[in-house]
């Protein structure tokens, strides 16, 4: 940036600021120019924080009187160094009505805990942080909606608030909406208070505890949206575990340390040990979208079973499961899955079901279904008798299946047309039109 910009303080907008490799050399503008700039409103990207000497950061130097909605703290993670990167935070304090703050490369084991006093803060996003074990408690701020935590290699813990008697807050994250979890690999949950000399000992700790004792979920409100993504150790849900490694843990949560989880909506991805679909389900009645893909020793799961129970289901989706085959199980179990509008399911989706010959007979029963995608579904060789029983049905998509099964959906010639010719949207996929 340009030496001198600090004499801009009626700019309102400024997308980055870039700090120069150095300040007095190639007349680059300065930090202590940054602070100046009174008049920025909106966003501010701040890039290259690794060219920082936290030495050469003036006493003066200050950021907290930029009235900014969203910050960006950016360091290259190559060359960022911990003990720099943990001070130069510090010293980023921003202004209290903060709503958005991204921090990526940050090179500290914790962030500093001016995060926790960021009241009016909306969202939060931590990625590439490659030396980052916990964050500190952000269960009390009252406006939070999002966190967004992705490409964090070490992370593992988010600490929890402490009430006056060194226990958890009840009132755990008031406005949150959604959680995104995505590749982190050590990541094992909420962290419940420690004992002082505990916390001592754990200063500059950076290596994996094995006690899961500390470990609690918090109270979330039944809107909150989890997406988890390969996030092998993160398995705790109700006190109960979703197999999430080639180690199966045994271990449970002692069930007078938990708090409910009661999201809308949740992801089961890339567990690749998971045989059967986890009993932790039937205890999630206010979910609504369930997503279930790329678990490749998936067996033929009682979705009828889990349907009974979760009543508020409204979108299914089953894809890339390759031992998974639906079409099985169906003997014995009509006697089990009510007729009638219980079931709110509206839309289902299946891909890459490679097994699945027939539909799933427990379809037949889904009498509020509105949608449904059955893609690269190559051995599906037909319709069954009672797909006509799909009143609501209002779209079918039938792309990249097997030529048995687009011959007998040929418009009025087909064996399988009358089957589906009550149906108003009907998409066969490229290249065919039935």
């Amino acid at each position: 940036m340009p030496r001198g910009i600090g004499k801009l303080t009626n700019l309102q907008m400024l997308g980055a600021f870039a700090v120069g490799k150095d300040s007095i050399r190639d007349a680059a503008a300065g930090l202590n120019e940054l602070s100046k700039l009174t008049g920025l409103r909106k966003e501010l990207t701040i890039r290259c924080l690794e060219r920082i000497v936290p030495s050469g950061l003036g006493a003066s130097f200050s950021i907290e009187k930029l009235a900014l909605q969203s910050l960006t703290l950016s360091w290259h993670l190559l060359q960022a160094t911990e003990a720099d990167a943990v001070e130069v935070l510090e010293r980023f304090r921003p202004h209290p009505d903060l709503k958005k703050l991204s921090i990526q490369g940050y090179h500290g084991v914790r962030p500093s805990s001016w995060i926790s006093q960021l009241h009016k803060l909306v969202e939060i996003r931590f990625f590439d942080c490659e030396k980052c074990v916990r964050l500190p408690p952000l269960d009390q701020l009252p406006s939070l909606k999002g966190i967004h935590l992705s490409y964090l290699s070490n992370f593992q813990w988010i600490k929890l608030s402490e009430s006056e008697s060194g226990t958890p807050q009840s009132n755990s994250f008031p406005s949150l909406e959604e959680i995104w979890l995505e590749s982190l690999p050590k990541f094992r949950g909420w962290e419940r208070s420690r004992s002082s000399s505990r916390i001592e000992q754990e200063e500059e700790a950076t290596e994996e505890d094995d006690d899961d004792s500390l470990l609690m979920l918090p109270v979330f409100s039944d809107k909150v949206k989890v997406t988890r993504l390969r996030c092998r150790r993160f398995s705790y849900m109700q006190g109960q575990e979703l197999p999430s490694s080639s180690r199966m843990m045994a271990r449970l949560i002692s069930p007078s340390s938990i708090s409910l989880l009661a999201p809308t909506g949740l992801t089961i991805s890339e567990v690749e040990d998971l045989e059967h679909l986890p009993e932790l389900l039937q205890s999630l009645p206010s979910l609504q979208s369930l997503a279930i893909m790329d678990c490749p020793l998936l067996k033929a799961p009682p979705v009828w079973a889990i349907l009974r129970c979760l009543t508020a289901l409204e979108s299914l989706g089953i894809y890339r499961c390759r031992d998974l085959d639906l079409s099985t199980g169906e003997s014995g179990y009509q006697e089990d899955m009510p007729e009638g509008p219980a079931y709110k399911l509206r839309e289902l989706e299946f891909l890459r079901i490679d097994k699945m010959e027939t539909l799933p007979w427990w379809i037949q029963h889904l009498t509020n279904l509105e949608s449904l995608k059955i893609r690269s579904c190559w051995n599906l060789k037909a319709f069954p008798e009672w797909f006509p029983q799909l009143t609501s049905l209002k779209r079918l998509e039938i792309s990249n299946s097997g030529e048995k099964l687009r011959r007998r959906c040929r418009r009025d010639i087909g064996e399988d047309w009358p089957k589906i010719s009550h149906i108003p949207d009907i998409d066969g996929g490229r290249g065919w039109a039935p």
